[in-house]
């Protein structure tokens, strides 16, 4: 970072443009923060409290429409233009023209960024709610998916058919969430909101979809399902890596004797051609067989969940992983319950949930084993996935164990759907894995 912003530097200057980098701010050197509130102090949006970042200090709506409408070019303009024409009149019982945040506020409301509340009042000095900031940043500085089934992510709760669901749907997507996990109807803080923004606004800077994580070199890499295993040869092979910028729905592992290896080349038929499922989950279907879970003995209030009875799991949440090209990724949705790969429920193809059968001694938590279990299924044992307020039945039909690099029970062969469970197997060991697969039950 040092290197780029002296290199930066040195081309300004000869444009005849002096770079002058803000201060760092004491309180978010070296935190997760810092690169945001850099982005932030260097376009000069953010200038601190009384010398002090503030990270966890919750933020008031005012305040976050300030930080959106600065970044957003084209409507600097109109905020110059508002400071020195604002009118006697404010738009809203609660709001004063002669405070710095009027011409704000008009901007936002010109746009339509923003609108009051039916009782006539805006409530500038208000926190912000995650969802209601994520919204705000989302209509400011890209645009709400129109999908209003619920993407899912292990750093964000979200909701089908919600006002903000779009919305969070697209910050998932853009990957524009920063590492911390936020909860609806909770407010905000200004750490975690500089976040989305400088991840949004350097999206558009730079004409990209997807936010890019900073990389970092690590010698070992990690087992879907099992512990962490460190081997210092292990490296993941870039070379033959398909980047997509949606969800990769086709995911295979290759394991090694020292850890595991990402392989983003999709399986092959027989005859050589390759086997895609997409689960970018577009469409409208809530599942043509599910029954709302509302009316059903094993629906959950989740967006995505599973249950087993006869293992005595219930109501376990599922989720798909942010990128699921990144083995990081793909271990950090266990944290939460157990993840997904492939398809969706209803949509007549192959779907993967993974966990857990062990993890490292120090890593414990309430996943740390859960499929642990999954050999005492039976034939003809139920499961019950709920998906976006449907819930799906499948049937176990069998379960075998399989080795690492064996991926021919995940091509989709046309055959109609099914459900995989999939872990390390045997426990406490990444040998071998252990599946086990159910058909719909219609």
């Amino acid at each position: 970072m040092n290197r780029f912003l002296v290199l930066l530097g040195i081309l300004l200057s000869i444009a005849g443009i002096q770079l002058v980098a803000a201060a760092p701010l004491p309180d978010v050197v070296n935190t997760t923060y810092q690169p945001a509130y850099n982005y932030l102090q260097n376009k000069g949006v953010v200038q601190g409290i009384n010398g002090a970042g503030k990270p966890n200090q919750p933020l008031t709506r005012v305040e976050a429409l300030k930080v959106l409408l600065e970044l957003k070019p084209s409507l600097k303009h109109r905020i110059t233009w508002y400071q020195q024409h604002i009118t006697p009149l404010p738009l809203f019982s609660d709001v004063y023209n002669n405070q710095w945040y009027a011409p704000y506020i008009e901007v936002a409301f010109e746009s339509s960024i923003v609108d009051g509340y039916p009782n006539g009042t805006f409530q500038p000095g208000r926190a912000v709610a995650v969802e209601e900031a994520i919204k705000l940043a989302v209509q400011t500085l890209a645009s709400a998916d129109i999908n209003l089934n619920a993407v899912s992510s292990p750093r964000i709760e979200n909701q089908s058919n919600k006002w903000f669901t779009g919305s969070i749907n697209t910050a998932i997507e853009a990957n524009a969430i920063g590492k911390e996990s936020l909860r609806l109807g909770q407010p905000i803080t200004r750490g975690q909101f500089f976040e989305i923004a400088y991840r949004l606004a350097s999206l558009a800077e730079n004409n990209l979809t997807v936010f890019q994580e900073p990389t970092t070199t690590i010698g070992s890499t990690a087992t879907i399902g099992s512990s962490n295993t460190i081997g210092s040869n292990n490296q993941i092979n870039n070379s033959n890596r398909q980047v997509v910028t949606s969800n990769i729905l086709r995911q295979d592992t290759e394991v090694f004797s020292q850890g595991v290896n990402i392989n983003i080349t999709p399986p092959s038929t027989n005859n050589g051609s390759t086997v895609v499922t997409t689960s970018n989950d577009n469409t409208s279907n809530n599942g043509s067989w599910g029954v709302p879970a509302a009316d059903h003995q094993y629906g959950s209030q989740k967006p995505f969940a599973i249950t087993m009875p006869t293992l005595g799991v219930f109501d376990l949440t599922i989720t798909h992983p942010t990128d699921a090209t990144s083995s990081q990724s793909i271990l950090d949705v266990l944290n939460h319950g157990v993840g997904h790969l492939f398809s969706y429920p209803g949509f007549d193809s192959k779907i993967m949930i993974y966990g857990h059968s062990s993890n490292f001694a120090w890593i414990r938590n309430a996943y740390t084993e859960i499929l642990s279990r999954i050999n005492e299924l039976n034939p003809g044992d139920l499961l019950y996935v709920t998906r976006n307020g449907y819930v799906y039945t499948y049937q176990v039909e069998h379960e075998k164990i399989i080795s690492p690099n064996d991926t021919s029970d995940f091509i989709d062969d046309g055959t109609g759907e099914e459900l995989i469970l999939y872990t390390c197997w045997p426990k406490y060991s990444v040998a071998q894995r252990y599946i086990v697969t159910a058909k719909p039950v219609l």
